[in-house]
């Protein structure tokens, strides 16, 4: 599935049956705010199993149509959430999020329109996600126990576990098989200020077979909350990166075109380059009022 490098909040419906009925949704008023005009008119939903779907968008009622065969074609019944992630270039990746709380297992199929073939889903190439409701009673803070239908699709999880956050800050935890949870959290909670996750309604665990999870938090609105922050940014009990070395590229904006050929970098820097074993990208917006 299609990735960039620009920062854009997820956002997430919790779909009803009478949702699963209808051709149309709405769409967030904090993601329309912020980016409802970098919403194309039309653009593709993407699925890790291949499936496409064309969607148009009218940004005057902040509503998508053209999402009934989606809700048809994967059997969707309500209580499922439907995740949005923009791709950097005009579509979205989509996932769903079953009823037991951890991604759906995807039909063999793409959409009528399509002339390709479905592709295999595994979390060899892209994961397994799962989310975890947030409870006044049980705020999230150093333990997550992973639904029972993620624990039954990945028995094996290795004990040395790796989170990363919204602002790339990696903290290293672990997994205890005795009681069958992910640990370590509080490390995070620790470093940006938080007693617990009590003031988030989600949170989005993306694992990948190599032990690293993506940590993804999301509001009352179901919009992703992006952490204040960097990966080298000092932190209690993490991994902070020493740098060493730097190179600063002023960007212009021939290089914000779709098809920029990049930033050639000169011989001058291969002593640099040679030294780099992490790469942390910084920006700086310079407004002008």
């Amino acid at each position: 599935m299609e990735c960039s490098g620009v920062i854009v909040e997820k956002f997430m419906k919790f779909l009803t049956a009478d949702d699963t009925k209808k051709d149309e949704m709405k769409v967030s008023t904090e993601i329309l705010r912020k980016y409802g005009s970098r919403i194309q008119p039309s653009f593709f939903l993407k699925f890790r199993n291949g499936y496409e779907k064309t969607v148009v968008f009218n940004e005057e009622t902040g509503t998508f149509y053209g999402l009934f065969s989606i809700f048809y074609d994967f059997n969707l019944e309500g209580g499922e959430m439907l995740l949005f992630e923009f791709n950097g270039s005009r579509d979205f990746n989509d996932l769903l999020i079953g009823l037991v709380l951890r991604e759906i297992e995807y039909p063999n199929i793409v959409h009528y329109m399509q002339k390709k073939r479905p592709r295999v889903v595994s979390v060899r190439n892209g994961g397994l996600k799962f989310v975890h409701i947030v409870r006044d009673e049980d705020p999230l803070f150093d333990e997550c126990e992973p639904p029972y239908s993620f624990k039954k699709a990945l028995p094996m999880l290795p004990g040395y576990q790796s989170f990363i956050f919204s602002n790339g800050k990696k903290i290293v935890g672990g997994y205890n098989h005795g009681r069958e949870k992910f640990h370590s959290l509080r490390k995070f909670c620790a470093i940006v200020g938080l007693e617990n996750f009590r003031e988030f309604n989600v949170v989005l665990f993306s694992y990948e077979e190599n032990g690293v999870s993506t940590v993804s938090v999301f509001d009352d609105l179901f919009v992703e909350f992006i952490f204040p922050g960097t990966p080298v940014s000092m932190g209690l009990n993490s991994e902070n990166i020493n740098v060493h070395h730097r190179i600063e590229i002023n960007v212009q904006a021939c290089h914000m075109y779709k098809y920029s050929y990049g930033v050639i970098l000169t011989e001058l820097f291969e002593c640099t380059l040679a030294s780099f074993h992490h790469f942390s990208v910084g920006v700086l917006k310079n407004e002008v009022a």
